[in-house]
């Protein structure tokens, strides 16, 4: 059991989206737009707790996996939609929570006897719809978001 570690971390995540999106008018979205295409760009802001089971492997046990659940705490959203306003406030349409699982690889290099930096990419995968507004055709919005995470490790 010495290879296995229980892993808990608070992490701020930013999370973006950008699209160009048909505008039909559909209930919900901005009629005062009067273009066809419309161009969105949206940056999502969370603390993300994710906790999981970290296995360390290989004959020097430097490389490791890790995954499980996480949750994530929505803090702020800022949005730039074409034809309107920069910076729009987009909060009401996202729900507090989001909730997922995230799986990484990486690698930790030894600085000392006392010290280690660790480097891991890791892919968190929502599983729960974050908005809180009725999405086209009865669909759901979820986050995924690939991170790449370095940290500096106690003995």
């Amino acid at each position: 059991m010495k290879n296995f570690i229980f892993l808990g971390n608070i992490n701020y995540e930013r999370k973006t989206f950008k699209n160009t999106i048909e505008n039909t008018n559909f209930e919900g979205f901005d009629p005062i737009i009067d273009s066809e295409l419309v161009d969105v760009k949206l940056r999502l802001e969370y603390i993300t707790i994710p906790l999981n089971l970290k296995y360390y492997f290989g004959t020097s046990k430097r490389f490791f996996i890790n995954g499980g659940p996480y949750v994530g705490i929505f803090l702020d959203s800022q949005s730039k939609i074409e034809g309107r306003k920069s910076g729009s406030d987009e909060n009401f349409l996202f729900k507090t929570f989001d909730f997922g699982a995230n799986f990484g690889v990486g690698t930790r290099f030894e600085i000392s006897d006392k010290y280690r930096l660790n480097l891991e990419i890791r892919h968190n995968y929502g599983l729960s719809n974050i908005s809180d507004v009725p999405v086209v055709n009865g669909g759901s919005v979820k986050t995924n978001a690939f991170n790449l995470i370095a940290n500096w490790q106690f003995n």
